[in-house]
């Protein structure tokens, strides 16, 4: 899209005004891409760990603490 973009600008600057603008949007997609991507990660992450510490616990005896007074 930024390709895109850049082109046209390129092309007819007199029809376009505010270049800044593609690249402020290039980089509000990076941006936007990498805590994408990190948020999946975490998913991911936070997905397993679940499962490590079902494991734990059924190894241990499902010793965890208990609420009853």
């Amino acid at each position: 899209m930024v390709k895109n973009a850049t082109t046209l600008y390129v092309s007819n600057p007199d029809i376009y005004e505010g270049y800044q603008n593609v690249n402020i949007g290039k980089i509000l997609a990076i941006i936007g891409i990498v805590l994408n991507v990190a948020s999946i990660l975490f998913s991911i992450f936070s997905i397993g760990m679940d499962g490590y510490y079902d494991i734990i616990e059924g190894m241990s005896g499902g010793g965890g603490y208990s609420d009853d007074f």
